[in-house]
């Protein structure tokens, strides 16, 4: 049976009072970095320029970004959770849960904030003799259309999250009637994708890592599960084009993808490696496949679907620290020349982001032109 959207009007109150101007779409938008809790724009043009902040909150989580390149989406902590961590001052009795998080917009040309969804009105959390009143909620995950936003949330303490989604146009949060349960104090994350949406439900009891696949009209797909081996775990889990059809995929820490078909649940067999590249420019796009070396850990190496006499550009860094520029001609990545410093590959080149790295700005994500996975060809 397909599940009907329900609008909860009181939260669109909050969207409305601080909306800013519809971003447009502008390509080869700033470099976004994700620095310790917080988000900076670095231009790529002049990477001998040091990057400038976008927000000062110290506490964003989480961030992506929309399939046009025109929002980023992330969590915040919410100030009544970080102020019942100034007050208990202990790592013992909240350290299993999640803080309670707010979800925003950013247009990061502007820097112009939104805020998507807050928390309850009169929000207490581990006050004494005051009933816990707070929303732990999942990072947001984008439509492939760019449309919608979806998350998993519940009241701090529960034992079940819903799934919410926030319509972009009409500015409008629903919650939907999928559910799953609370996983150590974490909302389930969620994956949506051409295939539809994915919620990580964690390790079972037997030790299998699983994850439920619905169709992005609610309609259930299949749960499946792969049992990683000692010392492995789920690097990322992400939706992979394999031309009309779209698969569920998981990457281990060892380097192995696992492909699911979404429908029955069943695992594919291995075959071609999932590569990532521009969803703006998929003919000319680098594509980018991802291993394990024993020496630096992961590492990525660029194909060329264009004539080119150039060697192809290999470096060491993982798919959650590497992205392409709009045009998939230039690549972003971490860990050049130190681990936690920016780079770009452009040009047939490698330049640092100034101020990175080192004693500068420890950098963990990077984000610049929208991407998506597919199966190599071959």
């Amino acid at each position: 049976m397909r599940k009907r959207l329900v609008a909860l009007p009181m939260l669109l109150l909050a969207v409305f009072a601080i909306w800013p101007a519809a971003a447009q779409t502008v390509p080869g938008g700033p470099l976004v970095l994700w620095i310790a809790g917080d988000l900076y724009a670095a231009d790529p043009g002049t990477p001998t320029l040091p990057p400038r902040p976008l927000t000062q909150m110290g506490v964003i989580s989480g961030p992506t970004l929309s399939p046009a390149g025109d929002w980023v989406a992330f969590k915040a902590a919410a100030p009544v959770g970080l102020a019942a961590l100034d007050r208990i001052q202990t790592d013992g009795l909240i350290a299993a849960y999640d803080l309670p998080a707010d979800l925003y917009l950013l247009d990061p040309r502007s820097g112009s904030l939104a805020l998507v969804a807050s928390q309850p009105a009169n929000a207490s959390l581990l006050a004494e003799g005051v009933p816990d009143n707070a929303t732990v909620r999942s990072a947001p995950s984008w439509s492939p259309d760019g449309t919608r936003l979806a998350w998993m949330e519940f009241p701090f303490g529960a034992t079940e999250a819903r799934l919410y989604q926030f319509d972009l146009g009409q500015r409008l949060i629903a919650a939907t009637g999928i559910t799953a349960p609370v996983i150590e104090g974490r909302a389930p994350s969620v994956i949506w994708g051409e295939g539809g949406i994915a919620l990580n439900l964690g390790l079972s009891a037997s030790g299998d890592q699983e994850f439920r696949l619905i169709a992005a009209d609610g309609a259930a797909l299949s749960t499946v599960t792969l049992r990683p081996t000692f010392n492995e775990s789920v690097l990322i889990d992400e939706w992979v084009q394999d031309g009309e059809r779209s698969l569920f995929g998981v990457l281990l820490s060892s380097g192995w993808w696992t492909l699911f078909d979404p429908v029955t649940g069943q695992q594919l067999p291995a075959g071609s490696t999932p590569e990532l590249a521009a969803r703006a420019a998929p003919e000319t796009s680098l594509a980018l496949r991802f291993a394990v070396n024993s020496d630096v850990g992961f590492y990525w190496e660029a194909s060329d679907p264009l004539p080119s006499e150039a060697a192809a550009p290999a470096f060491p860094s993982g798919p959650s620290r590497t992205t392409l520029s709009p045009d998939g001609r230039s690549v972003a990545f971490i860990g050049y020349p130190d681990y936690t410093s920016a780079a770009l590959w452009q040009n047939e080149s490698v330049v640092s982001v100034a101020g990175t790295g080192g004693a500068g700005l420890p950098v963990g994500t990077v984000l610049w032109g929208p991407v998506y996975w597919r199966l190599a060809a071959g």
